[in-house]
């Protein structure tokens, strides 16, 4: 259009040259895009643009050189029979294109929000399963260490009250453990101690006063309870033998 305005050919010349410059902008950035294209529907619009752009690159070259040729009137013509229709076409393509684009970065859009939805659930879920591990695990633990202390209880109040019977059962390696087991060792030494006393009863009341407690291996307030008991029955052996002693003078 300039052309057909001008008479001055440093100008035309000009303007031609930017013609070519824009015909390079435009190749360039077609490359690119073309190097984008991916699905069929994309394809067949660029393949128009290009179809239009073929048609209409030959009738923009006689343009100009009608122009520069100082015939502004037949420049005047191509622009405006020959150039314009394929020129609309051209836009009408690329317009498809553009509304293609824009369509596709909707889609885009729409899949990254249902993608963000979809992880912002997905981490949610795995947050609340998270903290429901954690409360469960929480639990067991608590449960773990409360139950064994909640049987030592029990079975410090049964040996308290005088029960030697109840059962403890050291069935792990913990503290928890070895405090059953402390208290199972406990209440075995117990036991074995109101076995012996029964015993040495039992012998007593048979006569036989020379049954004493055993001493070995014992420590502390077990030891001292059985050298109290050896010494009660050594006190009460030498008393029957003092008596036997004197009713056999007695006899005599």
């Amino acid at each position: 259009r300039n052309i057909a305005l001008l008479d001055d050919q440093a100008e035309m010349k000009k303007e031609e040259a930017r013609i070519q410059e824009a015909r390079d902008t435009y190749k360039k950035a077609d490359g690119q895009l073309d190097a984008l294209i991916k699905t069929d529907a994309a394809k067949k619009i660029m393949a128009d643009i290009d179809a239009a752009r073929s048609t209409l690159t030959p009738l923009i070259d006689k343009a100009v050189a009608a122009g520069l040729a100082n015939n502004s009137a037949e420049a005047t013509r191509i622009l405006l029979v020959e150039i314009r229709p394929p020129q609309g076409a051209l836009i009408k393509h690329i317009n498809a294109m553009i509304e293609r684009q824009e369509a596709q970065n909707q889609e885009l859009v729409e899949h990254a929000e249902r993608d963000y939805e979809s992880a912002f659930t997905l981490i949610l879920s795995l947050s609340i399963a998270a903290i429901l591990a954690g409360l469960l695990l929480a639990w067991l633990v608590t449960r773990s260490i409360t139950r064994p202390l909640s049987e030592a209880v029990t079975a410090a109040n049964a040996i308290a009250a005088g029960d030697l019977s109840s059962k403890i059962e050291a069935d792990s390696t913990d503290e928890t453990g070895l405090l059953k087991a402390a208290m199972r060792s406990m209440q075995d030494s117990l036991v074995g101690i109101v076995g012996e006393i029964r015993q040495i009863v039992a012998n007593a009341n048979r006569g036989d006063f020379n049954s004493k407690m055993y001493l070995n291996g014992k420590a502390g307030y077990t030891k001292e309870l059985s050298e109290l008991l050896n010494q009660l029955s050594d006190t009460v052996d030498t008393a029957f033998e003092d008596t036997i002693r004197v009713a056999q003078a007695l006899s005599q």
